[in-house]
């Protein structure tokens, strides 16, 4: 018979049984001595994040399901982290770990929009774009490094153009961001700057800036559909512009965040007062800047307005599983947890730093494109989305890809000492006059 606790329990949470064999089953990938540093240094981040979940859970009495629900996250990025990190010790396999993580979130998000979402939900906005999006910005990286780049322009013009026709402005924000990195990278290599990196950070921020314009400017005339031209006017006039204008929780997060205490308020907390309270003020100011572009404060009806508008945006914030929603990954668990628990997220992104300046030495502007666009889609996922298991899934596999580099960069001394025959002379020794003849006709076949 199920406890009762058992039945109440989230869908998803009973991976955590998975979660843990799977844990228990892939011990010996941390424990081998091949396995790179950051690949330690990641788990342990993560171990600490378990032990503020559980350390929240019982300081502040959480509801035992949701504990479970959410601590079991850690132990699922752990698992993911093992299997990926001895999947991609053959280097042939990056394109398909890459592929098979995005097209996994894909999957599950538009499992979970028609599970949890009544009528026809937005496909694109929700569940394909975010993930495939990203995956086509990979392959488009593939073939620019195959030297089709016919192929790879086309492929990122489609994709740009999809996103503004649906008006995913956060996933065409990502987009831009990789494509220009790349762009400003490869100008900088054949302009032969000393730090092309460098270069291009500066020269990418310069290309985002002008396409928040250009594409305002289309919106604002209406070209792309009434709805985006109001959707563009109203967050442009928000607090905190276009990019922070549509998302009213980063606001809210900043107010509520330097409240919470060491160890957070727990999972489905009860708010305390000061936090409340500048919860509610938060509210009202957002709700009211709104109101000012269309109704007048001397008009009869604004109190009404105003007080409506705010209970809406209220419930909004205060989901019964959160306490306070903010529609962030890594301030939701702040919230919940505490300061400490942002190491983890932060050493992920730190990862997507160094993998775009691996594969910056290794591919040029292709792995530039590919890399970028898998850190700006972790980043954008950590700051302004809530962590599915698409994202738990893609801060493993950052991690894993600048773990399986380190591997390949520390094997091919051996293999390239190998095939120029700087072979141990004891081993040549001690092989039988058969095998010493036999590996001379093999490396005169390799060189053939």
């Amino acid at each position: 018979m199920i406890p009762p606790w058992a039945a109440r329990m989230p869908s998803n949470a009973g991976l955590t049984m998975a979660t843990l064999v799977g844990v228990v089953l892939l011990i010996p990938v941390f424990v081998n001595r091949s396995t790179p540093r950051v690949v330690h240094v990641m788990a342990l981040a993560l171990l600490l994040w378990l032990a503020l979940s559980i350390a929240t859970a019982s300081v502040n009495g959480s509801d035992l399901r949701w504990s479970i629900f959410h601590s079991v996250r850690p132990l699922i990025v752990v698992a993911d982290l093992a299997f990926l990190v001895w999947l991609l010790r053959v280097p042939r396999r990056w394109p398909l770990a890459i592929v098979a993580v995005l097209l996994g979130a894909c999957v599950a998000g538009t499992i979970g929009l028609y599970s949890y979402t009544v009528g026809q939900p937005d496909l694109w906005r929700y569940s394909w774009g975010p993930s495939l999006s990203p995956l086509i910005v990979v392959v488009a990286a593939i073939q620019w490094h195959r030297g089709r780049r016919a192929w790879a322009l086309a492929l990122l013009v489609l994709i740009v153009l999809v996103n503004v026709a649906a008006g995913l402005r956060s996933v065409l924000l990502q987009c831009a961001v990789a494509a220009a990195a790349a762009l400003v990278f490869g100008i900088a290599q054949r302009l032969r700057f000393r730090w092309p990196l460098i270069a291009t950070s500066l020269g990418m921020v310069l290309i985002v800036v002008s396409v928040i314009p250009v594409y305002g400017a289309v919106a604002e005339s209406g070209a792309l559909g009434r709805q985006q031209q109001e959707k563009w006017r109203l967050q442009s006039d928000a607090a905190g512009g276009i990019l922070l204008g549509g998302r009213p929780e980063f606001r809210l997060a900043l107010d509520v965040l330097p409240l919470v205490p060491v160890l957070g308020l727990g999972f489905d907390p009860t708010i305390p007062a000061n936090i409340a309270e500048a919860r509610d003020s938060r509210a009202t100011e957002y709700v009211m800047t709104d109101i000012d572009r269309v109704v007048s404060r001397t008009d009869p009806q604004y109190p009404l307005l105003v007080a409506k508008s705010r209970t809406k945006l209220l419930a909004y914030w205060a989901q019964p599983s959160h306490g306070i929603y903010l529609h962030s990954g890594v301030f939701q668990y702040w919230l919940w947890c505490g300061p400490l628990v942002v190491v983890p997220f932060a050493l992920v992104l730190m990862a997507g730093l160094m993998l775009v300046g691996r594969a910056s030495r290794r591919y040029g502007a292709a792995g530039v494109l590919g890399a970028s666009a898998l850190l700006t889609k972790c980043t954008w996922d950590t700051l302004f989305s809530p962590l599915g298991g698409g994202g738990l899934a893609l801060m493993a596999l950052i991690v894993a890809l600048l773990a399986a580099d380190t591997i390949a960069r520390k094997e091919q001394p051996a293999q390239q000492a190998t095939s120029d025959g700087d072979t141990d002379p004891g081993v040549v020794a001690s092989l039988a006059p058969g095998d010493r003849a036999r590996r001379g006709a093999d490396r005169a076949t390799e060189q053939a």
